[in-house]
């Protein structure tokens, strides 16, 4: 009996030994966990606000691209209407010029024609006498 008696206070002594690290293993583990919870929790916070930071710049850069589309196609628009306003003036220079250089060789026949006309009429009266 004497070595029962030891044998049950030696597993006595061993469960109390072995309970008090359980405890303690058990204590060590909730403060990691919650060491770990306050980071997640910082971590959360911390992409909350970085999403939110990323959104807002989203909807900036959306709005930069609409204005951006629509200076470019207003720039598009004007540049056809000044091309097209271009080509007028060039069609009109052109026709100008050939107004212009018609009207100056008939200047120039008629100045030929009267020229010609006093040269006859003075060929003329010699050839008379």
């Amino acid at each position: 009996m004497d070595t029962n008696k030891k044998q049950e206070e030696n597993l006595r002594k061993s469960y109390k030994t072995a309970h008090f690290e359980y405890q303690a293993n058990m204590e060590a583990y909730d403060l990691e966990l919650k060491g770990q919870t306050k980071g997640n929790n910082i971590a959360r916070e911390e992409y909350e606000g970085t999403l939110t930071d990323l959104n807002n710049m989203k909807d900036s850069l959306a709005m930069l691209q609409e204005e951006k589309r629509k200076r470019d196609e207003i720039a598009a628009i004007m540049k056809a209407k000044n091309d097209e306003q271009e080509a007028i003036m060039n069609k009109l220079i052109r026709a100008s010029e050939f107004i212009q250089a018609h009207w100056r060789g008939m200047q120039e026949r008629r100045l030929m024609e009267k020229s010609m006309k006093g040269k006859k009429k003075k060929r003329g009266k010699g050839k008379k006498k």
